[in-house]
């Protein structure tokens, strides 16, 4: 448990975009509407960078992003080592598990097929963090002065234990467990639960009538340390992990109770939140989509790796309904409430941000809870999201058809400033440097050499598109395709996008076969059918084609 002597540590966030917000925050305004603007998409781009290779082969995020990066964080305001003395003092009796919200019957599955939440494919680095502690385990400071950042600390563990798994080096399982042990070390008993603090000040969006005081708790950073704890415990077999990720998950089903530790909470229509922000009263709660996502990692990681045994019996199903509660939130929101159609996510409910690096996330979740449900629900909202607003700075060859064609400048909020086309004689190409969606347009993308150079031309099949494979969805398992009677074609493409193969076949009713993956290829949506007489085929999304 905590040393409240002990010295603290953080991973200092960085806003990722310098934004002036107003106070009173309103879910009506769109407090962080910024991608119209040039240079915070610029920003936002290198968030991307390190991922785009993940997301051309249809994977999901690695690791989870800072919860701190869209705020500003403050050194602790009030006594943290007192008020943690006075949480620990809290009776279990004080500990009441939710009984009652929204389910809907969404199980946690196992695909062996498919990748698991922060599965890494290379191992990470062995240079030792700056700053950490004595045992490795990373910190980073706040006007000179080193926190604890509970998630990222999490994460870092996780992805010892991934380097581990795919390398067997010792030197890895031990700074996971550095890591798990630091973790316990600083963390927080109450009600019959561990909990693990930021002991900074934080504000989001730069509304301070919403001040997050230190210490304050995440179910995103309890849902990442349970499934640190619960990994843990798979590899080594030591009861000590088992232990902590029985009390680690108790924390992720206990009512609020005002001045302790909680991060799950029912809202008004009864559904079930596992809050990235918890405040008092919990109404005042932020409700983070990506924040809710990672917290079900961490309950269908205690799924699949908690031991059948009599004492963990009724945890693992405390779990699993857990698990159907916060799925069942995400499916009732994500596509009817967080979604704008053509446009990007919001961040939350409580305030309107609306960002593109977290677009991003959104859609690699919702990807990653079909994986976990085999729930077609989720891939097809994440689909949604993915034409919404698709990933930005792809560079390529755009295909240029015999014929006039447009071009466009935009100001940052979408406007157009100015506008021409061109007679092309014939067929021909140009390099771009980015494909991305205009606000209140459609896909555009921007050339850089050629007659359209510094312009941005509007991707419209088949008279101008971009020769490359993009935005791979892979789908565990797969989904089924519908097609109408008539003649069909699909096609076999090497990695640029170049065709290879083509197989056609008329069809004289309604028949189905299966998709294993969908894409952008060559400006137009294909799904990739896995058996019968278009195997391994990508088929084009033409009318008459449906993904179920």
């Amino acid at each position: 448990m905590k040393s409240l002597t002990g010295p603290l540590c953080i991973i200092l966030a960085t806003a990722l975009l310098a934004v002036s917000l107003p106070q009173a925050a309103d879910a009506s305004v769109d407090h962080n509407d910024i991608t119209g603007s040039t240079t915070a998409h610029a920003v936002v781009v290198s968030h991307f960078e390190s991922a785009l290779h993940d997301v051309a082969a249809g994977s999901v995020p690695p690791s989870m992003p800072d919860p701190l990066e869209l705020g500003t964080v403050f050194p602790p305001s009030r006594d943290v080592a007192a008020v943690e003395r006075s949480q620990s003092l809290a009776s279990p009796r004080a500990a009441t598990t939710l009984a009652t919200f929204n389910r809907s019957g969404i199980q946690p599955v196992m695909n062996a097929r498919a990748p698991l939440p922060y599965e890494l494919k290379t191992p990470a680095t062995k240079t030792t963090p700056v700053p950490s502690t004595a045992a490795g385990v990373p910190l980073r400071y706040l006007n000179g002065k080193a926190y604890d950042h509970p998630s990222n600390q999490a994460v870092w563990g996780i992805q010892q234990l991934e380097s581990y798994r795919l390398t067997g080096d010792d030197f890895y399982l031990d700074r996971a467990q550095a890591a798990g042990k630091h973790l316990l070390d600083t963390s927080v008993a109450s009600r019959g639960a561990l909990w693990f603090p930021y002991p900074i000040d934080f504000v989001l969006a730069g509304d301070k009538s919403v001040l997050m005081r230190a210490p304050w708790y995440s179910a995103m950073a309890q849902g990442g340390v349970l499934s640190l704890f619960i990994r843990l415990w798979a590899v080594t077999g030591e009861q000590q992990w088992r232990a902590a990720a029985v009390q680690t998950l108790a924390s992720l089903t206990l009512a609020p109770l005002a001045g302790q530790p909680w991060v799950t909470h029912v809202d008004a229509s009864g559904y079930l939140w596992l809050e990235e922000y918890p405040r008092d009263p919990e109404f005042r709660s932020e409700r983070v989509l990506n924040g809710s996502i990672f917290a079900l990692y961490g309950l269908h990681d205690y799924w699949r790796l908690a031991p059948a045994f009599t004492e963990t019996t009724a945890a693992r199903a405390l779990a699993v309904r857990f698990f159907d509660g916060g799925a069942t939130t995400v499916d009732a929101y994500a596509s009817r409430v967080f979604r704008a159609p053509g446009w990007i996510s919001r961040y939350s409910l409580l305030h309107v941000i609306r960002n593109p690096y977290y677009h991003d996330v959104h859609t690699r979740q919702l990807l990653q809870l079909q994986y976990l449900t085999a729930q077609s629900r989720f891939a097809q909202a994440a689909d949604l999201f993915r034409s919404d607003y698709p990933v930005a700075s792809q560079p390529g060859s755009i295909f240029f058809a015999a014929g006039t064609h447009p071009a466009y400048k935009f100001d940052g909020a979408g406007g157009v400033t100015s506008s021409m086309s061109r007679r092309l004689p014939a067929s021909s190409s140009a390099p771009n440097d980015e494909r991305r969606r205009i606000r209140n347009h459609g896909i555009y993308y921007h050339m850089t050499k050629g007659a359209f150079q510094g312009w941005w031309v509007p991707e419209a099949w088949p008279s101008t598109y971009q020769r490359s494979i993009l935005l791979r969805h892979n789908y565990f398992p797969d989904r089924q395709v519908r097609l109408q009677h008539g003649n069909w074609t699909a096609y076999q493409y090497d990695s640029f996008g170049t065709p290879t193969a083509r197989r056609s076949a008329y069809y004289a009713s309604p028949t189905s076969a299966p998709a294993s993956a969908s894409a952008i290829i060559h400006g137009q949506l294909h799904l990739l059918i896995s058996r019968g007489r278009y195997a391994g085929c990508w088929l084009p999304v033409t009318p008459g084609v449906t993904l179920g």
